[in-house]
């Protein structure tokens, strides 16, 4: 489904209440939001706890949120992913790391890339690996990134540039 459809349907059961509309932005976009919790926070269990929520989030608060579904829905995906790991990091909770993936069967080169990179990335603070992730795996642009997290786009930029150096560092030690 691409932006404009999602962003129609989005307005239409924001209209109505069409719980069809919901449905199919719901097996649209689960998996792909499914897929960044899973990168970002490295825990199967959490992150189909915050993909969850994140769409009931969303079907509750319809009436009060008016944007672009996609980037509505990353927005709200990144904020719930934050507080779980804020919440998790005061309750000193453990975390089991998942393997590196999320896709559907990657080729072999890839295995290897996730395999080295996953780690690196799961290593990154929060919000860099929040950015990193938005823009390097999903493709926003850090003015899109910057309106989904409520901040300036060179914040986000500085974010991203800390991450790529932390990352280069931090995989030149292979």
């Amino acid at each position: 489904m691409n932006d404009a459809d999602a962003s129609l349907l989005w307005e239409q059961f924001c209209r109505t209440g069409d719980p069809t509309a919901f449905e199919k932005l719901y097996d649209a976009y689960h998996d792909e939001v499914l897929r960044f919790c899973r990168a970002v926070l490295r825990e199967d269990r959490a992150a189909e706890e915050v993909a969850n929520s994140t769409f009931a989030e969303l079907y509750l608060r319809r009436p009060a949120i008016r944007r672009a579904f996609r980037k509505m829905l990353y927005a709200w995906t990144s904020k719930l992913c934050l507080r779980y790991e804020k919440d998790r990091a005061s309750s000193g909770t453990a975390v089991s790391v998942v393997e590196p993936g999320g896709r559907d069967p990657p080729a072999a080169e890839q295995d290897e890339i996730d395999a080295a990179i996953g780690p690196a990335v799961s290593r990154l603070p929060p919000a860099e690996r929040h950015v990193f992730i938005l823009r390097a795996a999903l493709g926003f642009t850090s003015s899109e990134i910057a309106e989904m997290l409520d901040t300036s786009r060179w914040t986000v930029v500085r974010r991203y540039n800390r991450a790529c150096r932390r990352l280069r560092d931090d995989l030149g030690r292979l």
